[in-house]
């Protein structure tokens, strides 16, 4: 059992493969009761053989994105959001862990903002809040290049689309809507905004791209809906 998990995922070591998962708390007595942090829960993953799960990290407050990164040496980590900060996760013979206080943190992307060649963090800052931020990592210590609107922020995405580079965001609050930003990359990000669909809530988006058309997969909760949504190469 483990109980309110809010976020699972898969992360691979060599020829290994783990369960991670990440609980919202430990325990509340009513709904807004954040007294008992939540934590980080780990299995080795092999088909067939029972799931045995362990801590290996304690103390975090509201978490709630969780996001796969492949480091430039092809390691992965997991980059988890809380109102702590970011925790970074990965796996070296034992379980790894680091907090980096950038504020509080609900969803993570990761992606090259500024054309450097370095991934950059795209974040929902405050718990289910109100900035999408771009951070970029400056000697040790995270600095903001770059700031959007979002409003009960649940989405965020980024990646590229026939070379292009363009962010997502979704708000489940105000407008409740899924924008796509078209990004133009240099040392302060430009972003050019295109609203896909308002009145949506979406809470969850999957994208995927081939050669003629990109689709956009939203569990739209503040439409009761799962829409797909289809851009097409021009």
């Amino acid at each position: 059992d483990l109980p309110f998990v809010h976020r699972i995922g898969m992360l691979k070591d060599g020829e290994k493969q783990y369960l991670i998962g990440a609980s919202l708390c430990s325990g509340k007595d009513y709904t807004e009761d954040w007294s008992r942090p939540g934590g980080i829960y780990v299995s080795e993953y092999e088909k067939g053989k029972a799931i045995e799960l362990k801590e290996i990290y304690k103390g975090l407050t509201k978490n709630h994105g969780m996001y796969l990164h492949t480091r430039a040496d092809g390691k992965q980590e997991m980059l988890i959001g809380a109102s702590e900060g970011m925790l970074v996760i990965h796996h070296e013979e034992e379980w790894k862990t680091e907090i980096f206080p950038i504020g509080e943190t609900s969803d993570i992307w990761t992606a090259d903002f500024d054309g450097d060649g370095k991934d950059e963090l795209a974040v929902i800052q405050g718990f289910h809040g109100e900035h999408i931020r771009i951070l970029k990592e400056l000697n040790g210590k995270y600095q903001m290049i770059g700031e959007l609107p979002i409003h009960f922020g649940h989405v965020i995405w980024a990646g590229r689309i026939w070379g292009e580079l363009y962010l997502i965001g979704g708000s489940r609050s105000e407008d409740k809507a899924l924008t796509l930003y078209k990004v133009t990359e240099k040392a302060i990000p430009e972003f050019h905004a295109t609203v896909i669909e308002e009145n949506t809530g979406a809470t969850q988006i999957c994208v995927s791209v081939d050669e003629e058309e990109a689709r956009i997969y939203a569990a739209n909760h503040g439409a009761g809906s799962i829409d797909m949504y289809r851009i097409h190469r021009s």
